[in-house]
């Protein structure tokens, strides 16, 4: 991330994030967004199969007081259950927490941004966190109650209670890198 220059761009644009008061600009890269893409592919055709909710990219935001002190968060990948969009997909910000955050991590990314980010999600209500680390081939997953685990290529990686049924060999996701 790089910090914003002038400082007047709008705090609720995609592609912009607010870190401890400061505006940066989201910067992924190639890399990264197509291991971002692969997500999204991987997780929704059994998503929309089974009926379970929706898929969201990078432009998605998410704002409600639990997140952040209310501030305005864009996940790179995310999905909501059919129990939060009781009232359909929200034409604006959803203002509650999605179920499942992916964050894939660029090149540019600094680790204390990186877990600063778990923390919120966590906090503010994600029942699932995955962190992807395309250059080690890695994704740890996060829960709630802080505890963690790490999955490489060669193992799966679950939905666990959040997306029931759904196991993605790593492998899919990083095809082509």
């Amino acid at each position: 991330m790089t910090t914003a220059e002038p400082k007047e761009r709008a705090k609720n644009e995609p592609g912009w994030d607010m870190v401890d008061g400061v505006l940066v600009e989201r910067d992924m890269g190639n890399e990264s967004d197509y291991v971002g893409a692969n997500f999204i592919t991987l997780l929704n055709d059994p998503v929309k199969r089974g009926n379970l909710g929706r898929v969201f990219g990078a432009s998605a935001g998410y704002q409600y007081p639990e997140l952040d002190n209310g501030r305005l968060k864009f996940p790179d990948v995310s999905y909501v259950a059919n129990e939060r969009l009781a009232g359909g997909v929200p034409k604006s910000w959803a203002p509650f927490p999605p179920d499942l955050v992916v964050e894939v991590v660029s090149p540019n990314d600094e680790a204390d941004e990186v877990q600063q980010k778990v923390r919120q999600w966590l906090a503010g209500g994600v029942r699932l966190l995955w962190v992807v680390y395309p250059e080690a081939r890695e994704v740890v997953a996060h829960h709630p109650d802080r505890s963690s685990q790490a999955f490489v290529v060669g193992e799966e990686l679950s939905g666990e209670d959040v997306i029931p049924g759904f196991q993605l060999p790593l492998a899919d996701v990083f095809e082509g890198l």
